[in-house]
């Protein structure tokens, strides 16, 4: 058989491959086993609406009033977010809404990743909080207090694979004093990957880096010498197979 062409086979069944997804693996407690993930939610009107499932700490209290209007307050989490909200229908005698909401949860993730974190709290009074810290050593690793005016942003931080991470988050203002939507969350996003394999710089290790190394395999070429040694060979293939799919800043 010719060995381009059985490369190449190889090449083919590698592009169907996909890597798996960065996902939180949930913790029903700390590392000292002394503190509980949760959550809770209150609105003004409606009942408490509280979890302890790690991991689907889903809540949300839905109240009306004559002084407070409609308030929502709610909690949720996915595989790779985690999530609080607020809203205030705009309605009451008062002028705001009332309600207020709390998430805490331990965990690690199933590959390095980044955690994008994201808020808009200006209309709950500035009466919010959100940390993401180290546990059990407490280090906080992002911080955020409403009462600093941060009232709205974004940022992204790095997590390892194999450490323990915990988030708490929410506010208890309790008012909701602008009709668009509060909310602080949390969102696993891929990793920057280093560019290994991509011999074409390209910053995607594709099918066009495969072909460059079989087109060349076998030379000295520097074309599709993905390792530097001075030879397109097994091992700049392999490298590329390993690497296929990453896409790189």
């Amino acid at each position: 058989m010719n060995l381009n062409k059985a490369l190449f086979g190889g090449a083919l069944m590698a592009a169907g491959m996909t890597a798996e997804a960065q996902t939180f693996i949930y913790s029903a407690t700390d590392t000292t086993g002394d503190y509980q993930s949760s959550a809770i939610s209150y609105a003004y009107g409606g009942g408490y609406s509280s979890s302890t499932d790690s991991g689907a700490l889903n809540t949300s209290s839905t109240g009306s009033s004559y002084g407070y209007g409609t308030t929502t307050v709610s909690t949720n989490q996915t595989a790779n977010s985690m999530r609080i909200e607020g809203e205030w229908a705009g309605d009451g005698a008062y002028g705001n809404g009332y309600g207020w909401g709390f998430l805490r949860q331990y965990f690690q993730v199933s590959a390095d990743a980044d955690l994008l974190i994201e808020w808009n709290i200006g209309g709950t009074g500035l009466s919010s909080i959100a940390m993401v810290f180290e546990d059990p050593a407490l280090n906080n690793l992002f911080e955020l207090d409403g009462l600093a005016g941060k009232s709205s942003g974004s940022t992204t931080i790095s997590l390892t694979a194999g450490s323990d991470y915990a988030v708490r988050f929410g506010w208890g203002g309790p008012f909701l004093n602008s009709t668009e939507t509060q909310f602080i969350r949390v969102t696993l996003v891929e990793a920057p990957t280093e560019c290994i394999g991509d011999v074409n710089n390209s910053g995607t290790v594709d099918l066009a880096d495969l072909n460059i190394v079989l087109a060349n395999f076998g030379t000295a070429s520097s074309d599709g010498d993905a390792n530097g040694d001075g030879l397109v060979d097994l091992a700049d293939l392999n490298m590329v197979l390993a690497n296929f799919g990453d896409v790189c800043d």
